[in-house]
């Protein structure tokens, strides 16, 4: 306890005087009493400056005592008595569960249901999500067919159309009795023919590209006429696609045909003006 002087303290660990309105002494930094403390306790509880000016200065500069080590944790916490556990009824050092952070659990409270299944397990199932893009029909792979059975194609149709065609002009030559050695018979037969011809050719091809995507002959071998993103080209586009190829094929002498093998895609002129593309049928 701080010793009261005239005109200050002293500090009662090195008993150097210090000032009264000190809390703590500024030569061993030990804290001091307030000094209205000091006025109601007891004089004569208060040391005297003789008294610690005869100590030792060994004992004035000596270290404080250092505390008491903490207790050691018993090796059974959960034992009565020690400290650690709740069910012995010493509640000094409760020893809690850990929480679930750190990778414990609660207790459930007495008549609690049980737990639901974890997510994700047989009796919730885990969902399964996909973007409308997965919902989106697919297009089919298309595969161009190649010239040769196109020609092939287009050589069975011309058969399918002719021999009919050939059966009516001789059953109409043979009921008529008409000459054909005669010069103008014949050139009237021949523009007649040429235009039933090109009539049914055209009739032909439109239909059946028109309802089915592809001739007799093209069915065939397999074949389809189809737009460029896969999808059917109806009557317009049939039409359209039958009469660009007898314009061009009158035009250059059926040479046109040439256009169908030295294309990548063996897509002809008629082909790439009408925007259509000849593809294999699987």
């Amino acid at each position: 306890m701080a010793v009261e002087g005239d005109r200050g303290r002293h500090c009662p660990r090195c008993g150097r005087e210090v000032s009264r309105d000190s809390i703590a002494c500024p030569h061993c930094a030990s804290p001091l009493p307030r000094a209205d403390s000091l006025e109601d306790s007891d004089v004569g509880d208060v040391a005297q400056p003789s008294d610690l000016l005869q100590e030792s200065p060994a004992a004035l500069s000596a270290p404080p005592p250092a505390p008491p080590p903490a207790p050691e944790p018993p090796s059974d916490p959960d034992a009565v008595g020690s400290g650690w556990a709740i069910d012995g009824g010493d509640t000094r050092m409760p020893s809690l569960p850990l929480s679930p952070s750190a990778g414990g659990a609660y207790p459930p409270p007495p008549g609690a249901p049980p737990p639901p299944p974890p997510y994700g397990s047989s009796q919730y199932p885990m969902p399964v999500y996909s973007s409308p893009i997965d919902r989106m029909p697919r297009t089919p792979a298309m595969e161009n067919a190649g010239f040769w059975p196109r020609v092939g194609a287009y050589l069975i149709d011309s058969l399918v159309i002719g021999f009919p065609l050939g059966a009516l002009l001789g059953i109409v030559i043979v009921t008529t009795g008409a000459d054909i050695a005669d010069e103008d018979t014949l050139n009237v037969a021949s523009l007649v023919i040429q235009s039933v011809g090109g009539l049914v050719t055209v009739s032909y091809f439109t239909l059946m590209n028109g309802a089915y995507g592809a001739t007799l002959g093209k069915m065939a071998l397999g074949l389809k006429v189809v737009r460029q993103d896969g999808s059917p080209i109806g009557y317009g586009l049939a039409l359209g696609r039958i009469v660009l190829m007898n314009v061009l094929s009158s035009c250059t002498c059926s040479l046109f045909f040439i256009s169908v093998a030295t294309n990548e895609e063996y897509r002809g002129w008629h082909d790439q003006i009408c925007g259509t593309r000849v593809i294999y049928n699987r």
